[in-house]
């Protein structure tokens, strides 16, 4: 728990873990006593909705709040084992970003151009400001307690014409209106369902693609012309993808699979938006980079929005702006993405095991597993999660002086022993992997 203050390398511009970042280096300026002591802990928040009997019932949600200890870390602090869950939260919806913030722009889009620049920052206080006159209701679920809240607000004649809709309970902290970075754009869903919109509309994907008729008849209103002409790929279908699938497509596969099929105006946009992801998602992130992700992304989006339907452009395609500033504030997404989160959900709904009463099969559940953790840290002579080894660590086995250099690497295979037989491609393969890969046969070749 002291790593954060003993042991992390803080170096000017760069930032490997939260507490380089300026968030946490702030909230260290205004609380210095608090950041004297390196044991008082920097907890994330993180919450999302799941539903606990999969696919037999689609009304029923359960909401998990889980911490996050920031403390220790990046390659700790994100494990299952170091999550804590401090609330199970039952209901038919999962908060929302414009719950959870109290600031809801539904709505609002009139279809008019708009030409007005940025919304400003604001700070905790004006923030604050704006939120004194917002009517506070009562928080439940409750239909008689929500129509009686309605009720007494028509009685006070009260009418709020902001986009604040209600102050969050957060508020109420004493340092949470010093806070530069108070909720996160999730980069995982953001990236996932620019992946979705891209895919989809390259490959004319059912439910998927923005090419639709509609749109159509849109660009057709507006003289603009459809760039589906440029695509060659008959048949070309993608089914199921999930959020680490489109973290690889986007960033990695998908700018060379098209490359034969678009035009160039096409394709350097969407290798220019692959980038930007690859970038974003390194574990060592640049200030200086940063900074030039958050003016390109801008030039990026209005490339795409000459060569794409107007559908294309939902909200989440917009978001995608705010995410380098959002990194240079709370550092790496590594520490900020739901991929661990969902991992953690997923590990609840394996609790579920008595269909009449799921949340106390989680908690129960989760305690057992809870208790495992906590006896596993103090055991010795035994193998645990805690002291498992590396599947393939450095220092495992002796290499053989006798044995070529590209056959010694040491390995801790798994599994049991079985022979194959390679066909003729398999046979090239190996071979040109070997003449490109083994120093000894340099001298030969050359």
């Amino acid at each position: 728990m002291r790593w954060h203050m003993e042991e992390r390398v803080d170096t000017e511009g760069v930032l490997r873990h939260p507490a380089d970042a300026e968030v946490w280096k702030n909230f260290d300026r205004q609380y210095p006593d608090f950041a004297k002591e390196s044991r008082n802990v920097r907890l994330g928040f993180a919450t999302d909705g799941f539903n606990p009997f999969g696919d037999l019932s689609n009304s029923y949600s359960m909401r998990p709040m889980l911490l996050i200890p920031y403390n220790m870390p990046p390659w700790r602090c994100m494990k299952q084992e170091f999550l804590m869950m401090a609330l199970l939260i039952l209901g038919r919806r999962a908060p929302a970003y414009g719950i959870v913030s109290g600031y809801s722009t539904q709505g609002e889009y009139d279809g008019t151009t708009e030409r007005r620049l940025p919304p400003i920052i604001l700070t905790g206080d004006e923030i604050l400001d704006k939120l004194k006159g917002v009517w506070k209701c009562r928080p439940c679920k409750n239909d008689k307690i929500i129509k009686d809240d309605k009720q007494q607000m028509n009685d006070a004649s009260y009418e709020n014409k902001t986009n604040w809709k209600r102050k969050s309970i957060f508020w109420e902290l004493e340092y949470w209106p010093k806070l530069k970075l108070r909720h996160n754009l999730d980069v995982m869903h953001i990236e996932k369902n620019i992946c979705d919109s891209v895919v989809g509309t390259i490959f004319s994907i059912d439910g998927k693609s923005k090419d639709t008729e509609n749109a159509r008849l849109d660009l057709q209103d507006l003289n603009i012309r459809n760039i589906s002409r440029n695509v060659n790929m008959k048949d070309g279908k993608l089914f199921g993808l999930k959020s680490h699938d489109c973290h690889i497509l986007l960033p990695r596969l998908l700018p060379i699979g098209q490359r034969p099929y678009l035009k160039k105006k096409v394709m350097d946009v969407i290798v220019e938006l692959s980038l930007f992801f690859k970038k974003l998602c390194v574990r060592t992130l640049y200030v200086k980079d940063l900074v030039e992700l958050e003016e390109g992304i801008v030039f990026t989006l209005c490339k795409l929005e000459s060569i794409c339907p107007s559908a294309f452009f939902d909200v989440l395609i917009h978001l995608a702006v705010h995410l380098p500033l959002e990194a240079k504030l709370g550092g790496p997404v590594q520490m900020r993405w739901m991929y661990s989160i969902e991992r953690e959900l997923s590990q609840l709904k394996k609790y579920v095991k008595n269909k009449a009463r799921p949340e106390g099969s989680i908690a129960k559940g989760y305690i057992i597993t809870e208790a495992l953790y906590f006896c596993s840290m103090y055991l010795r002579g035994i193998e645990t999660r805690f002291n498992l080894p590396d599947r393939n660590p450095g220092h495992l086995g002796i290499r053989k002086q006798s044995t070529p250099s590209i056959f010694n690497l040491p390995t801790r295979p798994f599994g049991r022993q079985s022979s194959i037989t390679l066909t003729q491609d398999q046979r090239n393969q190996v071979q040109w992997y070997i003449l490109n890969n083994y120093p000894e046969l340099e001298p030969y070749l050359t």
